[in-house]
């Protein structure tokens, strides 16, 4: 069966709630007059044949959950919430409580929250946290914040059901590799592919640790240009030593620091291209002109052949 499930976290109060996929819904709370019910929690998490879905639940809800379950006290929970949510920290290496579960948030097409989700699906009811996370929960808010817990349970439910094409194709991907497909985004089901390739082809496929040489860039044939100014700018680029950093980005010689002028208005170097630099502007077009857009096919790819570029 499955069970959506959200948590709520402040200094004082910790609410964990379970929404059956027939609607019941069961809350587990945790505050100074009541101890959490923990062997309710783990008979939900570990009975065979339950599904635990959430939302951003591998990074967020699992490692609260996990830390709730090995007795931590609300401020303990809040600290980290606070340090995945505000300081953003890494959660690969966090524990979490072994179950079957499904996060939909990588399953979502793009990147958007809860609440984004609901008002695309044209949800009955979108509710904003009625208490500043910051904040102590009086006894009286308590039923508040269970109330906000079941909309965002109800929601988690609906983009479940959205996504229900896209999970059966992640089911059916899991069964064929072996290999838990059903919270993964498409690019991550592509390098999960991959990677279960090499290893049968006995190819250990790490993330390359070796230095990146520093290097010139190599000027296309058809970069030109007929200003001065844009070819002295261009004969600097060709000069420029490139180095790259150990987290693989390309470092912006001080040599290109400095802006380029040309009819008024001012370019500066980003490693991508040029960025213009006014801060507003507003342009008409002329009765001889009109304003255009050129969408370049396939940039990139054409960029990495050309350039001889790999990973």
């Amino acid at each position: 069966m499955n069970y959506f499930m959200d948590l709520e976290v402040y200094k004082n109060f910790f609410l964990c709630s379970f929404m059956r996929e027939d609607g019941k819904i069961k809350h587990i709370e945790k505050h100074d007059d009541k101890a959490l019910d923990i062997k309710s929690i783990i008979k939900i998490l570990g009975r065979t044949g339950n599904t635990i879905i959430t939302f951003n639940g591998n990074h967020y809800d699992m490692p609260v959950l996990k830390l709730a379950l090995s007795g931590g006290t609300c401020a303990e929970m809040k600290s980290l919430s606070d340090k995945i949510i505000v300081e953003q920290i890494k959660t690969w290496n966090l524990d979490r409580p072994k179950c079957d579960h499904v996060d939909l948030k990588e399953v979502a097409p793009s990147m958007a929250s809860l609440k984004i989700y609901g008002g695309r699906m044209a949800a009955q009811k979108l509710k904003d946290l009625p208490i500043d996370p910051s904040h102590l929960v009086t006894a009286s808010q308590r039923e508040e914040l269970k109330t906000y817990c079941e909309n965002d349970l109800r929601l988690t439910e609906l983009l479940y059901k959205s996504l229900i094409p896209q999970l059966d194709l992640r089911v059916k991907l899991t069964n064929e590799y072996n290999v838990d497909m059903r919270s993964k985004s498409d690019a991550q089901i592509a390098e999960a592919i991959i990677r279960k390739y090499l290893k049968t082809k006995k190819v250990i496929a790490n993330k390359r640790e070796s230095s990146v040489e520093p290097f010139k860039y190599k000027v296309p044939a058809w970069v030109q240009f007929e200003s001065a100014e844009f070819n002295e700018m261009l004969e600097k680029v060709k000069a420029c030593t490139f180095e790259v950093n150990e987290k693989g980005s390309v470092l912006m010689p001080h040599e290109l620091d400095k802006a380029v002028e040309y009819c008024g208005g001012k370019y500066k170097f980003g490693i991508g291209g040029l960025h213009s630099q006014e801060k507003k502007q507003a342009v008409k077009a002329g009765n001889n002109q009109i304003f255009g857009e050129f969408d370049v096919a396939s940039m990139y790819p054409s960029i990495i052949i050309e350039q001889n570029l790999y990973p």
